[in-house]
């Protein structure tokens, strides 16, 4: 591999972390990682750097929603104005729980039972973040 491949498949790497908004996931406790973390892990207490992969162990926090209407739910009228009932009619309906971050990214909760309860609050899930498919195999969720 010549140096101008490592390059721009590095330059490549970096531009896809942005865009996934995995760049700079946020720590998953106050005051970062616990000793003995992983290097992985240690990406994931808020450092400047972004994380060693795509998929990793860490938290977000959001707003549980559906796939329909991900933040913005006034498209769906009068209804929308619930914001809760909305997203429990649209999962209803066949979407899925998403948790919306902060840039308005949804990632899909592989734990939809779990994930109901909490449909329109603000939310940390701790678990396996998949910037890829844009999923989370969620450890925990607890409300913020």
């Amino acid at each position: 591999m010549t140096n101008w491949t490592v390059r721009t498949s590095t330059t490549f790497l970096v531009g896809l972390f942005v865009l996934c908004g995995c760049s700079q996931p946020e720590p998953s406790e106050p005051g970062g990682s616990s000793a003995g973390s992983s290097a992985t892990e240690s990406a994931v207490t808020g450092s400047s750097k972004p994380p060693a992969t795509l998929v990793y162990d860490g938290t977000m926090s959001g707003v549980v929603g559906d796939s329909m209407c991900g933040k913005d739910h006034m498209m769906m009228g009068d209804v929308g104005k619930d914001v809760v009932k909305c997203t429990i009619d649209c999962v209803k309906e066949g979407y899925k729980y998403v948790l919306i971050n902060a840039k308005g990214e949804s990632f899909v909760l592989a734990d939809q039972k779990a994930a109901e309860e909490y449909a329109g609050k603000s939310v940390s899930v701790s678990g396996h973040i998949n910037c890829i498919s844009k999923t989370i195999d969620a450890k925990s969720i607890k409300a913020e």
